[in-house]
């Protein structure tokens, strides 16, 4: 009969004491990762709030500059107040508007038309898009015709629409429909257009169907280029509501721009038109916002 091989004593306490080893210099290198992580992710912070800090800087000098050079052209009488006022007369407008009323309405139906006309336009546009990727023979047959209709002056249409519908909010959504439809038509189209084609190639062997392949890869592949139109959008719904404004409406900003215009109350039309660009500026960044968190990149 065999006998079992005696165990060495010490081989027992010396695995152990490698094996303590070890954890212990695993546990080192942890702690100096997060450390590390934590110094990169302070110094990280440090420099995005130095940066943001920079950008306001640079936008507030900039307003200076304008604004100052502004103000010492009309003082010094290099240009006539009569036809340019000032920023202070501006400032003292746009002050006075916060109460008041007829402005407060204005504001809220060119906001309420641009908001509309960007919204239904987006929507059309994307789905046009779509419609015409997966159709390509559709797609070449229209082409003509859409650019045809993409190529239509605007401010000419106004005045139609006006009669079709009347002047209340229905023409300055059908006028801003129109522009919006098409810039998202075109970028949504470029977005399906440029999606990697590596990316399709692998869908096709996975036994992707079309449809498949168009919401999970195509579509969301497009997510950058139809934020961007709807960027671009954000400014031009906002254009097309104020120009059919401009040509008659029952009210809204472009109507008192009319109005302060042909009165030569120029404080008002340039406050105005400020107050148009802050609607523009607030949907925009709305739209960043938005862009923002619905980042997506398949590479991730």
């Amino acid at each position: 009969m065999g006998t079992a091989s005696p165990r060495e004593p010490g081989h027992t306490g010396m695995k152990s004491s490698e094996s303590t080893t070890e954890s212990g210099r695993l546990d080192a290198e942890r702690a100096i990762f997060a450390d590390l992580s934590t110094t990169l992710a302070v110094e990280s912070a440090a420099r995005r709030r130095k940066l943001r800090i920079k950008v306001w800087l640079g936008r507030a000098a900039v307003l200076v500059i304008i604004f100052g050079g502004w103000q010492a052209a009309t003082g010094i009488g290099l240009v006539d107040t009569v036809l340019t006022s000032t920023p202070l007369d501006v400032l003292k407008y746009l002050a006075n508007a916060v109460t008041d009323r007829s402005l407060q309405s204005a504001v809220v139906a060119t906001l309420t038309a641009s908001i509309e006309g960007l919204v239904i336009g987006s929507i059309i546009g994307i789905i046009l898009a779509l419609l015409l990727h997966e159709l390509p023979t559709l797609a070449k047959a229209t082409r003509p015709y859409i650019t045809f209709a993409n190529s239509l002056p605007r401010p000419a249409l106004a005045p139609i629409f006006l009669v079709w519908f009347g002047l209340g909010l229905t023409a300055k959504v059908v006028l801003s429909i129109s522009i919006v439809l098409f810039v998202m038509l075109i970028t949504t189209t470029g977005g399906l257009q440029g999606t990697n084609h590596d990316w399709l190639l692998l869908s096709r062997s996975m036994g992707m169907s079309r449809v498949q392949r168009l919401f999970r890869i195509e579509v969301p592949a497009s997510t950058p280029s139809i934020m961007s139109g709807l960027r671009i959008s954000a400014s031009y719904s906002v254009l097309g509501v104020v120009i059919s404004e401009l040509v008659a409406a029952s009210t809204g900003l472009g109507q008192l721009l009319i109005q302060s215009t042909n009165s030569f109350n120029i404080a008002a039309s340039f406050g105005l038109i400020i107050i148009v660009g802050l609607i523009a500026t607030a949907l925009d960044q709305l739209i960043s916002l938005i862009e923002h968190r619905l980042a997506w990149s398949p590479t991730r």
